[in-house]
């Protein structure tokens, strides 16, 4: 038979799962604005003079993308 637990340990349970919920949205949606600048970036070096930048900015906007989606999998996941 378990113990039952306090309503303080319920609450701090609570509070726990709520501030790692926030930590991994936080986490998600900065992932998505460096996608987003970086893909805006590669456009504005891409687009006009064709620069190794543009490149190296899509490059690693696919690589934020990898991340990103490998962190919504870890979220579904639990």
């Amino acid at each position: 038979m378990g113990k039952r637990k306090s309503r303080y340990e319920e609450r701090d349970l609570r509070i726990q799962r709520f501030v790692n919920k926030a930590i991994k949205a936080i986490k998600i949606a900065s992932y998505i604005l460096a996608l987003g600048v970086a893909a805006y970036g590669a456009w504005w070096f891409t687009i006009p003079s064709g620069e190794v930048i543009g490149v190296i900015l899509i490059i690693a906007s696919l690589l934020i993308s990898v991340l990103a989606s490998r962190e919504l999998k870890v979220k579904e996941d639990e």
